[in-house]
């Protein structure tokens, strides 16, 4: 299933960036008259709608060849971009419908436990996230501090 994931995602990715659509898409968002942290916030809602519904190879594989364009034109740091889409890819993993990690939860838990029992413990986490992915937006030098002091 995953093999079948990464070779579709593979070959999106291929002919997407082959038919210059990073390009087009980067000319379309930056053309709208939307303030930038609108286009991101929307990038942030589409990749966690995507990752409720596809695993994390596919949402990588198929986000970034076409969201990493928009963004470098839009002139946030990739550093910031990278921490955010793996945090959105991470809340995705507890978010319903499919959340993947309250799935393999429930397979190590014992039977008395039932699954509407795992959702409901996982959602104070999903706002927690929420909460730390705001903070991490606000304030984008909690994120690329580290990598400016090393650099």
């Amino acid at each position: 299933m995953i093999m079948y994931i990464i070779l579709t995602a593979s070959m999106f990715t291929s002919v997407f960036m082959g038919l210059g659509g990073g390009t087009v898409i980067s000319n379309l968002v930056t053309g709208l008259a939307l303030n930038r942290w609108v286009v991101v916030y929307i990038i942030f809602l589409i990749l966690l709608i995507m990752g409720m519904f596809i695993d994390s190879y596919g949402v990588l594989l198929i986000g970034i060849p076409v969201f990493t364009p928009v963004v470098y034109a839009l002139g946030f740091d990739p550093v910031w971009f990278a921490i955010m889409f793996a945090m959105m890819i991470q809340m995705s993993y507890l978010s319903p419908p499919f959340a993947y990690a309250v799935f393999y939860i429930r397979g190590v838990t014992p039977s008395h436990i039932s699954t509407l029992q795992i959702y409901r413990a996982a959602f104070p986490f999903l706002g927690l996230q929420a909460i730390g992915l705001i903070i991490l937006s606000l304030f984008p030098s909690i994120i690329t501090w580290l990598p400016s002091v090393i650099m």
